[in-house]
């Protein structure tokens, strides 16, 4: 696993490379939100997002763990029912 990204610069990178120009197999992503962490198994489409200058500036997508329901993440801070990411750790 990369380290743990923390800063929104950081997920910011990280999320535009990893998840929304993903030209291989999706990631598992290890997301953490103020009401827990969540590990996911797929990223469900579509990856909504905005970039600006080249710069993710807002992400919204459907997550699914191995066993349980669908979470909506959406990044930066956002009210609910989505999530703030607030760390992110990815798996190849």
């Amino acid at each position: 696993m990369n380290a743990p990204f923390t800063t929104d610069a950081d997920i910011s990178r990280a999320l535009l490379k990893r998840v929304v120009n993903s030209r291989e197999r999706r990631p598992r992503l290890e997301i953490t939100t103020p009401k827990g962490v969540f590990h996911l198994v797929t990223v469900e489409e579509p990856v909504l997002s905005t970039i600006q200058n080249g710069r993710l500036t807002f992400i919204s997508f459907f997550g699914k763990p191995a066993i349980g329901r669908t979470y909506a993440f959406m990044w930066p801070l956002a009210e609910e029912p989505a999530l703030p990411i607030t760390e992110l750790g990815i798996y190849e």
